[in-house]
């Protein structure tokens, strides 16, 4: 579950949130990447990390993943169905990952 703060901020939501730092310490062991800090390093030195020839790659899957925070953030908000874990938005991820997840693997 997402907890609001008194002043929502993209940083927050997409970077410092439990549940965002749980899926970006998953996406550095999964891949090896430090998670970014914040938008920008997001946009600019954290996909230097990676073989200019994946960028476009990893950046899409970047991309996945914020979305699936904000859907995340969402039902728990909007919706009010309250997530049992984390892993929650590992599950919003699950269309992205059947269908691209083999280029970040190459």
């Amino acid at each position: 579950m997402l907890k609001l703060v008194a002043k929502e901020t993209i940083q927050n939501l997409f970077f410092h949130c439990h549940v965002a730092h749980f899926v970006w310490r998953v996406v550095q062991v999964a891949f090896g990447l430090r998670p970014p800090k914040n938008t920008k390093e997001f946009f600019g030195p954290w996909q230097g990390q990676v073989d200019s020839k994946l960028r476009s790659q990893v950046c899409v899957g970047a991309s996945a993943i914020i979305w699936s925070i904000w859907l995340s953030r969402n039902d728990d908000v909007i919706f009010d169905k309250k997530a049992s874990n984390n892993f929650i938005v590992i599950h919003f991820l699950g269309p992205w990952q059947k269908e691209n997840l083999f280029l970040l693997a190459g």
